[in-house]
């Protein structure tokens, strides 16, 4: 559009227009401040050409102040204007702020070749800028849209330890985080869940959600209004780096070829070549937007056409094959320059979901939910406790290697030596590490400290810290670097992942309000991340659970269908049940006011929960479900005895400790599951209780008596008859199960050993090592053997009995009710 007075121009900028050009014009220095006005605002004009305007160098410098916040001019053509070097000095000045402009024609004018040189350079900056940018832009959509792999770098911490040694001091030294004396201990499991990452800068929490303007120069057509806010989600950021590499090869390809580029600005008089470049430039954008617009037909391979000062990118070969999973809309909402940035300066940084585990016993029985094989575990010592008490230090230290092995053999493991600001001396660090070298002998596994050549690693969490100031705590950093280092051995690290995979993963958690999904409402999303296939998906969350970013259990059928999308809100569920009453105690005024005290206290002394109390704890709509998780993985079991009008819960590991009991008290024939040999968790005593109750719960009558139980013995009966009873106990790395009446021998042997092999499938993960023995007299017989031998009282039915037969009085077999689970 041509312009012939200042009205029409004005009208003509302010009309949507893309090319403005004025002509015959004599422009004042008040009609350029009323153009410059118009376009400060102005979102849609890429260039304007005012030549032969007479704007001289005032005009032209109200001009470039008025530019300072315009997003869209990207060529201005001020050719014989009377301009000198006031008016190359007003765009070098706007040219630090300006990263749109990539060329100003300024032939005719009166510019020294001084400053039209660093005019030249700053325009050439924008204009590589501007390639660069379209280049990224188009890697980023095309990684997004065809879920190529890239590096996600993914790994979770699980701090363990004793409680009070400094495990959640320990989380906020290595993120910078300043000391606080006064934290309080970890009540079940502590979750940073998918937010910090390491940068070359240190440890930090990510931020959720940004807002990027600085995209609008570089996108035709696109309005500030389409970004608002919107969350740095896993495939994206992951694109960024995707294509962040394949632009970094090309450069260098570029580099190799074309060591020089084409100048930006022009001081001889050329209309040809000034023509020439408009539609040069104007037939780049053309391609450039079809391109973006283009529907994919099937699988591809795509083609990438660039401006021809960058020169032509083929994409990658090896790209993933399938329909594209989010059209140029939706990726152009998740574009961030600033993630672009990000991925260059921090291309290899690891992304880690931190699990800090709650020390005290009563917490151990959950954690065996939530420990997994991916991921390095910190494992939390106060090193003043081997000091003054080795034994003690030292079993809970063996209890967790134990408990970590059972769960992850190969999953690196780094001591932590905490209080290092008391314990400072030469001999007692000297002391402290023949401990721990002796102790680790059987675990290949520990990470030792090959620097200064000690098996733990001390940590002082009181030093100050500032980051800004560059102020580091010399431990920690110590730490961190070795943390990183074991990271990045580990294959699922190195393993690029399916954008398909992670957008799956962003579309689970776009919903803030919703804390777990169905597996079928995963699928949905799924197909929409185009994955069809039912074992990829599966694979794909049990990858996710593994890493901490979600939860999902899959020891039965039941717990498959469910998807935890906010871990933190389970965890959190889960211990508002189970905690420790001397740290953790509940509000037992807000109780009282509730009429509940009375239920609150019976469950923290007598582990026994009434569904009132549960509705009260949990959000009510969640009772069911949470109910239905905790008693398929054997947390808990219903309790059918004493008055049964109101539903009640028994939590094995709330259970309270037998202190008077010895165990060779408990007379009767007897059988062992014996350890000694391995390691006996602690939660699979607990749980071999839960399913027991549960068991003799749905057998009984009004007339059995009452369970009778202690965290580390329990007496129940088979049914109503008093010779039923069936005693198991705990005690040096064994189970014992005592029977005082041979009759009911054979079914406390086939349920007991039907319900083992239960809880180390689906509660262990079979790691559970364990002989089981007959004991005759003074003698240990293996199970195998007084099988041959049809050792009575324990084998003295008939092959061909039903275990219903064995047990007449029972409503329900062992097997159909291990099979409701």
């Amino acid at each position: 559009a041509t312009a012939y007075d200042l009205a029409t121009l004005l009208k003509e900028i302010k009309s949507g227009k893309t090319h403005v050009k004025g002509e015959d014009l004599f422009l004042s220095d008040s009609d350029c401040r009323k153009i410059g006005n118009v376009l400060a605002k102005n979102e849609t004009l890429e260039e304007l050409d005012l030549a032969e305007t007479e704007v001289g160098d005032r005009g032209a410098a109200n001009l470039a102040a008025s530019l300072r916040d315009n997003k869209t001019l990207s060529i201005l053509n001020l050719s014989d204007n009377n301009c000198a070097d006031q008016t190359t000095e007003a765009f070098l000045q706007l040219l630090k702020v300006n990263g749109t402009l990539t060329k100003i024609q300024l032939t005719g004018n009166y510019c020294d070749d001084k400053y039209v040189k660093e005019l030249n350079l700053a325009l050439r900056k924008n204009k590589t800028n501007k390639d660069l940018f379209l280049l990224h832009y188009e890697n980023f959509e095309n990684a997004l849209k065809y879920g190529v792999k890239g590096p996600w770098g993914m790994s979770k911490l699980m701090i363990v330890g004793q409680g009070r040694a400094g495990k959640t001091a320990t989380v906020k030294t290595l993120l910078g985080q300043a000391f606080s004396p006064d934290v309080e201990s970890t009540v079940g499991i502590s979750l940073t869940q998918t937010k910090t990452t390491t940068t070359d800068s240190g440890w930090g929490i990510a931020q959720e959600k940004t807002k990027d303007e600085a995209i609008l120069p570089y996108m035709k057509g696109k309005k500030k209004e389409v970004l608002g806010e919107h969350k740095v989600d896993f495939a994206a950021t992951v694109a960024a780096k995707v294509a962040v590499k394949r632009v970094e090869t090309q450069a260098q390809k570029l580099r190799n070829e074309r060591p020089s580029l084409a100048r930006f600005v022009s001081k001889m008089p050329s209309t040809k070549m000034v023509a020439k470049q408009a539609k040069k430039e104007k037939k780049r954008k053309e391609k450039v937007s079809s391109k973006y617009n283009k529907k994919a037909k099937g699988n591809r391979k795509a083609e990438l056409v660039i401006d021809d000062d960058i020169g032509d990118y083929d994409s990658e070969e090896g790209e993933e094959e399938g329909p594209p999973i989010m059209d140029h809309d939706t990726v152009f909402k998740k574009y961030n320059v600033k993630l672009i940035t990000k991925a260059q300066n921090n291309l290899n940084s690891l992304a880690f979901t931190i699990w800090d585990y709650g020390g005290q016993k009563v917490f151990y029985t959950l954690h065996h939910l939530f420990l997994t094989k991916y991921g390095v575990y910190i494992l939390v010592f106060d090193m003043r406790e081997i000091l003054s008490d080795e034994d003690e230090a030292t079993t809970y230290l063996t209890f967790w290697l134990n408990s970590i092995r059972l769960h992850a053999q190969e999953a690196p493991v780094l001591l932590i030596g905490t209080f290092h600001d008391h314990v400072k001396s030469t001999q007692d660090l000297g002391e402290i590490d023949q401990v721990i070298g002796n102790l680790i002998a059987a675990f290949p596994q520990v990470e030792t400290d090959k620097v200064y050549n000690r098996n733990f690693f001390p940590l002082d969490n009181t030093l100050p810290m500032n980051p800004k100031e560059n102020v580091k705590n010399g431990d920690a950093e110590h730490i961190k670097a070795n943390i990183e280092r074991v990271s990045r051995n580990q294959e699922h690290v190195k393993r690029e992942v399916s954008l398909r995979w992670l957008r799956c993963l962003d579309l689970m958690l776009e919903d803030d309000s919703k804390s777990k999904l169905s597996l079928s409402e995963v699928k949905t999303m799924a197909e929409k991340s185009g994955l069809t296939s039912s074992d990829e998906i599966m694979a794909m969350l049990h990858i996710f659970n593994e890493l901490g970013v979600i939860t999902h259990m899959t020891s039965t059928d039941a717990l498959k269908q469910v998807i935890t999308t906010n871990p933190q809100w389970l965890l959190d569920a889960l211990s508002m049940i189970i905690r420790d009453s001397t740290l953790h105690m509940f509000d037992l005024n807000e109780m009282e006011k509730m009429g509940l005290e009375g239920e609150a206290v019976t469950l923290m002394n007598k582990g026994i929960a009434s569904r009132d109390l549960l509705e009260h704890l949990w959000n009510p709509s969640e009772v069911t479900f949470l109910l239905d998780l905790m008693r398929r993985t054997l947390l808990l079991s219903e309790w059918r005895f004493g008055d049964t009008k109101q539903k009640r819960y028994m939590v094995p590991s709330l259970l309270q400790d037998d202190h008077h009991t010895k165990p060779k008290e408990f007379k009767g024939d007897r059988f062992v599951f014996d350890f000694s040999q391995s390691y006996l968790p602690v939660g699979v005593f607990s749980r071999l209780v839960c399913l027991c109750v549960g068991y003799c719960g749905v057998n009984a009558s009004s007339k059995t008596p009452e369970p009778i139980l202690h965290k580390n013995n329990a007496q129940m009966w088979l049914n109503e008859n008093e010779n039923s009873k069936v005693t198991l106990l705990e005690n040096k790395q064994k189970v014992w199960v005592v029977v005082e009446h041979s009759s009911v021998a054979h079914i406390a042997l086939s349920m007991s050993l039907a319900m083992m092999s239960k809880l180390n499938e689906d509660a262990m993960g079979d790691g559970l090592e364990y002989a089981t023995l007959i004991v005759t007299g003074k003698k240990a017989i293996r199970f195998v053997d007084a099988k041959k031998q049809r050792l009575e009282p324990w084998f003295h039915t008939s092959e061909g009995q039903t275990e219903k037969n064995r047990n007449p009085q029972a409503k329900i077999g062992v097997e159909d009710f291990l099979a409701a689970f």
